[in-house]
């Protein structure tokens, strides 16, 4: 028993041993942040659960998988209607969003979408990821990829038939569902993500849409430059540099800097589909391409699976879809027009997350300004249907050269139930040494 119990540790720290080497030349070797990441998540990273024994929704619980698929689904698809009261939304305020665009587009050039050519279908087809899941049509990627020099003509034809008559596909709007825990009591629905798989052919009409909607929008600029999300060129670390940079440059001439952290709870979910038509005629969508992207709005519905269980299907009345090419860039020029209307302080946003940054050398300068912005933002989430995280938003922090017990703490009014309060102090020289160091390993 000793001599097993010897081997047996000998194994095992063979084993360890290993693993870290591998880990650890895995993430030396690699320079890209997306690689990294995919090695970390290998050890890090719990696996992904998709049964569920138990659920509790509008107070009926139940341990039936079909029953629970159905309690999940309904909770999802109807996360507008526990978050927002249509009798308290207020009407769109519009004049500085077309004031923005006509500075922007001065010759009120209208944006249309162009057919697709076969080439581009081609192309599309051949450079599928084939590790990718197969939507509800259980069409994978790697059948659509080795048959793509016989089918690319027909689906090129698909596609032009539907800019054409300004018509996307129903079955191509049919989302598949699975409900991965997160944390917390896990009869709670809200503590599971949900993870969205779409038919792999409506990603391919969706790129060629998305790829001439960024264009349009590059060309003229309308992409407001607050937001670092969802864009070619701009990143997590693009957005935390430029809000860095301020602070460094604030605290070399001498002020206090306030910041102010927003959430938007369900951002994507809460969607607007008229209010974002709306919005999309004001950066002069022209009245066809409003029609198809109003077709691949509507009527799109979905259904939960908990392995061989399905829901019903239900239909979606809110919200970009979750897993798709186009919804990440209909919701960043839904939001666009938010950082017009902050008036006081600085706005950086990357994708649902907002910081707003106000800098004085007087304490209730800062409060002002920044309690005067939020007040717009709360106006403009009645507008526009969102609703601002009040357990993420509670956080604000003044930056200072000066020592600890001489920075005065914000003192914001409470703009929801409870707002936490946290004072964070750096001394400049190791803003500067984190930021020359991440500049080095960039």
């Amino acid at each position: 028993m000793d001599n097993f119990r010897k081997w047996r540790n000998k194994v095992t720290e063979l084993i360890r041993n290993a693993k870290r080497d591998y880990y650890k030349e895995s993430i030396e070797e690699n320079t890209r942040t997306s690689d990294i990441w995919k090695h970390l998540k290998e050890f890090t990273s719990r696996k992904n659960e998709t049964s569920i024994n138990f659920m509790t929704h509008n107070g009926i619980s139940s341990e039936d998988p079909n029953e629970i698929a159905n309690m999940y689904n309904d909770f999802i698809t109807n996360i507008s209607k526990t978050l927002i009261d249509e009798n308290q939304r207020e009407t769109l305020e519009t004049s500085h969003i077309v004031n923005f665009v006509r500075s922007k587009n001065s010759m009120n050039i209208k944006f249309s979408f162009n057919h697709i050519s076969e080439e581009e279908v081609l192309d599309l087809l051949t450079k599928l990821n084939i590790k990718k899941s197969a939507g509800t049509d259980n069409i994978g990627p790697k059948i659509l990829k080795i048959a793509a020099p016989i089918i690319f003509k027909p689906i090129s034809h698909i596609i032009n038939l539907s800019i054409a008559t300004c018509t996307f596909p129903d079955k191509m709007k049919e989302a598949k569902i699975t409900p991965i825990y997160k944390k917390g009591d896990k009869s709670t629905p809200g503590n599971y993500r949900p993870i969205s798989i779409l038919p792999t052919l409506s990603k391919i009409f969706e790129k060629h849409l998305a790829s001439q909607i960024r264009n349009y929008l590059n060309d003229f600029d309308l992409l407001v430059k607050e937001q670092s999300g969802f864009r070619e060129h701009h990143s997590c670390m693009s957005a935390l540099t430029k809000m860095t940079e301020n602070w460094l440059s604030e605290i070399d001439n001498g002020n206090l800097t306030g910041t102010v952290y927003l959430d938007f709870s369900k951002a994507f979910d809460l969607v607007n589909h008229d209010i974002l038509l709306q919005k999309l005629q004001m950066y002069q969508f022209d009245d066809s391409s409003l029609n198809l992207l109003k077709s691949y709005l509507k009527n799109r519905c979905q259904e939960v699976r908990l392995g061989k269980y399905v829901s019903n299907k239900t239909e979606l009345i809110a919200g970009v879809p979750q897993g798709s090419v186009l919804g990440p860039l209909l919701f960043i020029l839904f939001i666009n027009d938010m950082p017009l209307i902050v008036k006081k302080s600085i706005i950086d946003i990357f994708a649902d997350d907002a910081t707003l940054q106000n800098s004085s050398q007087k304490i209730d300068e800062i409060n002002k300004n920044l309690q005067t912005d939020i007040d717009y933002i709360q106006a403009w989430c009645k507008q526009n249907d969102m609703v601002l995280n009040e357990t993420k938003t509670k956080s604000h922090s003044v930056l200072s050269v000066l020592p600890a017990p001489h920075v005065p703490a914000l003192h914001i009014q409470q703009f929801f139930s409870e707002l936490e309060q946290s004072l964070q102090r750096f001394h400049v020289n190791l803003l500067r040494f984190c930021t020359t160091q991440s500049s080095r390993e960039e």
